[in-house]
């Protein structure tokens, strides 16, 4: 038997033997015998949640990863795309393409596309930044204009940026986007 049901069942054998403890003081004193039995129900309470955790939730499993940033192969590189909403238009770009945008279109990624299992895909736009509090690097679903956009952090050309496509810390494939007037 697991250890942590083998927690609940001596859970509620210490409640058992609370709840005789309080009868016995509510014969020598009512207000101790009382008190001692809202705390008795209060601690029945918690080993009642506790085993409703225990048997009918799943437990939470650890898996341990390595930390290193893993290479990808160029097949599989080829096969990863991102699906980009530009003025309401959905727009399927492949890894390593560039695209031409006006600079006052509204782009919203929608989602990561691949030919293989993929736990954890993001998208960052290299110069956006989604949630200003915690910059997770997931730009996906979040509405980018030009103005929001550190024009700092363009790379190479005046106006062009970078969007990082990756599975946690691998990195599977990049695009770039061109702002045109």
């Amino acid at each position: 038997m697991d250890l942590t049901k083998l927690m609940v069942i001596f859970g509620f054998c210490i409640a058992f033997i609370l709840f005789i403890i309080s009868d016995w003081l509510f014969l020598i004193n009512r207000k101790k015998g009382a008190v001692a039995f809202i705390l008795s129900l209060i601690y029945l309470f918690f080993i009642g949640y506790y085993s409703y955790l225990v048997f009918y939730l799943k437990p939470a499993h650890i898996v341990k990863t390595s930390e290193k940033i893993e290479k990808i192969s160029e097949e599989e590189k080829s096969s990863v795309s991102l699906v980009i909403e530009v003025d309401n238009h959905k727009i399927v770009v492949p890894s390593g393409d560039e695209i031409e945008v006006d600079k006052e279109a509204k782009i919203r990624i929608k989602r990561v596309l691949t030919n293989f299992p993929v736990k954890n895909p993001k998208a960052n736009f290299i110069g956006f930044v989604g949630n200003k509090r915690f910059n997770d690097g997931q730009d996906i679903g979040y509405l980018i204009t030009y103005r929001k956009i550190l024009k700092e952090k363009a790379i190479g050309k005046k106006d062009r940026f970078r969007i990082d496509i990756k599975d946690g810390k691998k990195k599977l494939g990049e695009i770039y986007i061109n702002f045109v007037d």
